[in-house]
């Protein structure tokens, strides 16, 4: 944002003044709550902070349907909603997919860990 900013003021036509006017809203809130936020999620599991991102979303596209009812139409609902619904799904397969890999990798890893065992008590 910063680089483009300074590309826009000084290399092409200038930033128009709203564009200065949200970078003033909203540079104090970044620097405020993005390290307060990474704090926050130091502590959590990454599954709930999944979950917090799917709940945020969600919450997120219902307020802007609530808030632009009359400028949306059906289509653009459909379309956002089934975006919202494949991201989730998306994710949840590649959770179970990770979690079976994982399942494997710990069993060839147990399954090496005793065949070095019973190999070294037979020296024994």
């Amino acid at each position: 944002t910063c680089f483009g900013f300074y590309w826009r003021q000084f290399m092409m036509d200038g930033v128009e003044d709203n564009a200065w006017g949200y970078l003033k809203v909203c540079a104090p809130v970044v620097v405020i709550f993005a390290p307060l936020g990474s704090i926050i999620a130091s502590h959590f599991h990454r599954q709930v902070l999944a979950a917090l991102v799917y709940i945020l979303d969600t919450i997120a596209l219902i307020t802007a349907f609530i808030v632009l009812r009359n400028k949306i139409d059906v289509v653009f609902g459909v379309v956002s909603g089934s975006l919202l619904l494949a991201g989730f799904l998306i994710f949840f397969v590649l959770s179970k997919l990770g979690q079976k890999y994982i399942v494997a990798v710990e069993g060839k890893r147990f399954a090496s860990f005793h065949h070095q065992r019973k190999k070294e008590l037979s020296y024994i």
